[in-house]
Order: C-alpha cells, then sequence, then structure tokens
C-alpha cells in the first residue's frame, strides 16, 4: 500500500469478566469504577466490563450512507453523474442510501431511526474509564442502560464528505482533531482503546490518558447467534444484510483498477458486487481479533494481511486520495494515492 496518512491507532484489550461489576439495571458508582480501572492496569488485564447489554462490537443494523457527493479521477474532481459506464465508476458519492434519519428527542438527545441507537449528545471529558463508567452510571431520560459506544455505531454518525457528524451535534467543525472515546479495545495491544477523530477511527492512547471527549448510547438491536450465512465464496451478513465475497483475490491493484474489478466480478451467478465504501467495510472488522482483524473461517486469502484495503469513498477535501482500511489490524487511512496498489474485497447489497 502506498504511504499514507494514519487514522486509526491502537487500543486496550478489554476482557469482560465481571468481578464487582454493576449488574444490569444498576448504576455503577463512579469511585468503584475508576478504582478497578487503577487495578486492572496494574494486572495488565480488564477485571470487568462497565457496559450492559454484552458485546455491541460489530453493527447489527444497516449502516447509513456516509453522504459524501465528491467523486475524483486521479488528481480531478469530477461531477459523479458522469462517471457510469467508465473506469471510476462505483464511487461512495453514487450512491445515496440508507439515507440518515434521526428524531429528535428531548433534554439533548436524539434518536437515528435507521440504528435504532439513542445518543446523548451532552459530551464529557476523562480516562476511557472515567468514560466508560461515567455512560455506565448515566441514568440520563431516567434510562440506566447508557454505555460507551463501540468503534462501528461511532462511525454510523461520521459524514465521510465533510468531516463531521451527522444528526448529533454542530459543536465541532469539520476537520476538527478532538478525538473520542470508543469502548473498542486494541486486541493486540493491553491497555489501549480505540479513539475516533471527525474523520474516523484512529489507534490511540493509554486509557488512563484524561481529556478525551465521549458520548453515551443506548438500545440497537441485541440479535445474537450465527452472524454469517455462507456458501463457498459468499458470505452474508445476517446483521447488515450485506454480502461479501469470501475469498478475495491476493493480487493489490491500484484504486481505479479496484473499482473496476468489483464492477466486473460474477460470483455465484451474482453481478451486482461494487466497492465499500469505508463504512461499509468497517463493519467487517471485528476488533476482538488481529491479524486479521476479520472472522479467519469465514473469510480467508493472503491478501487480508495487506497493509490496506481500497474503500469507494475518496477522501474529504483533497484530490487524488481515498479512504483505506488496514484488515489485518482494522485501522483506517484516510488519505491514501489512488494511483498506489492495495487489497480489494467486494461486497453487494
Amino acid at each position: 500500500m502506498p504511504r499514507s496518512r494514519l487514522l486509526f491507532g491502537a487500543l486496550a484489550l478489554v476482557v469482560p469478566l465481571v468481578m464487582g461489576c454493576p449488574g444490569e439495571g444498576e448504576v455503577a458508582p463512579a469511585g468503584r469504577c475508576e478504582a478497578l480501572g487503577r487495578l486492572q492496569a496494574r494486572v495488565g488485564r480488564t477485571v470487568f466490563n462497565p457496559m450492559p447489554g454484552g458485546d455491541t462490537a460489530v453493527a447489527r443494523w444497516p449502516m447509513p450512507d456516509s453522504m459524501t457527493a465528491r467523486c475524483v479521477a486521479d488528481s480531478e474532481e469530477v461531477d459523479c453523474a458522469s462517471f457510469p459506464g467508465t473506469a471510476w465508476d462505483g464511487q461512495d458519492g453514487q450512491r445515496t442510501s440508507p439515507q440518515p434519519s434521526f428524531a429528535p428527542a428531548s433534554a439533548g438527545r436524539v434518536t437515528d431511526t435507521v440504528t435504532g441507537l439513542t445518543w446523548d449528545a451532552q459530551t464529557t471529558t476523562g480516562s476511557w474509564d472515567a468514560a466508560a463508567c461515567g455512560c455506565r452510571a448515566s441514568t440520563v431520560g431516567a434510562y440506566n442502560d447508557w454505555r460507551l459506544p463501540s468503534v462501528v455505531e461511532m462511525v454510523s454518525l461520521l459524514d465521510t464528505g465533510t468531516h463531521g457528524f451527522q444528526g448529533i451535534s454542530s459543536a465541532w467543525a469539520p476537520g476538527d482533531r478532538t478525538q473520542f472515546w470508543t469502548r473498542d479495545a486494541y486486541a493486540a495491544e493491553v491497555q489501549r482503546a480505540w479513539t475516533l477523530t471527525l474523520e474516523g477511527p484512529e489507534t490511540q492512547d493509554r486509557r488512563e490518558v484524561v481529556g478525551f471527549v465521549y458520548f453515551c448510547v443506548r438500545g440497537g438491536s441485541d440479535t445474537t447467534g450465527i452472524r454469517y450465512e455462507t456458501t463457498t465464496g459468499v458470505a452474508t451478513d445476517l446483521y447488515t444484510g450485506l454480502k461479501w465475497e469470501r475469498h478475495p483475490a491476493d493480487a493489490t491493484l491500484s484504486w481505479s483498477l479496484a473499482l473496476a474489478r468489483c464492477a466486473n466480478l460474477e460470483l455465484e451467478g451474482r453481478t451486482s458486487w461494487r466497492l465499500p465504501s469505508v463504512k461499509e467495510l468497517l463493519t467487517l472488522v471485528d476488533r476482538s481479533r488481529s491479524s486479521p482483524a476479520v472472522d479467519p473461517v469465514t473469510f480467508t486469502g493472503a491478501s487480508l494481511r495487506v497493509r490496506g484495503h481500497w474503500t469507494s469513498t475518496p477522501s474529504a477535501g483533497t484530490r487524488g486520495e481515498s479512504v483505506s482500511v488496514d484488515l489485518d489490524t482494522g485501522a483506517v487511512s484516510a488519505f491514501t494515492d489512488v494511483r498506489g496498489a492495495g487489497g480489494v474485497i467486494c461486497v453487494s447489497d
């Protein structure tokens, strides 16, 4: 993969082991949360999970559209309507569904009607442990099931065309480098947690670092059980409804050739393949894994270890660059030269 500006970073391993953890419906005293956080730092592992609701690290709903309206060809920005049938066909800016939709709620809350998630738009700063426990202890709106959101839940809010948030807040202007905590740990490095900026998920600092911002979230589907329904060559994600090729080719391609490969792919009688948007490709990442950071039974191939996989999303505010996702770690590079070579995995609705 060509040299690019890394967006995502490394995170801290969180293993839910209920030890002094508040149960469902209980409020977690902040002091107890902080004490357990200090204990886990000493022993080098997490001893409890202050978030209710089990594993919410994967999308369990259709990923809302990224809202980018930009299309690029090499180093030029071009009208998306001029691309069908050309070498640059299949870009994120040509798709507009599913459209984000938000329903205002009282006391600064907003509900995303696509994902079913309700967000508390009021933000606080603190360490990862303070963020996790602050959400767990929240009773905003008389609800006691607030939690720190996962990476993929935060990504659902991103407008990748402007590097801003959809629906939740105007307090941060596009391009702001404020870092937001997520609940997800980095599977490859203990004591680091994933953060997110308006440009996307970013592997970042140790959990005791203070001063990062956090939102709290509640709701969403509690779908459990088998995630993928598979045939020889296709995996259907039963949570998002997307279909993925299971065994991507090992060859690395430029961005335009990656777009063309997916557009021309015929697999098990299906021809409606395309290069995924960055938000769609991030639903494939399993943050409990590393090397690769995807289900190794469902998806195979040497290309999964490539340092960057192309998405159909062009970089915001630049020309000749696209967003890529490292399926080996789960990291994102927001600015990758489209003339370089990257891995390709195709998706279909």
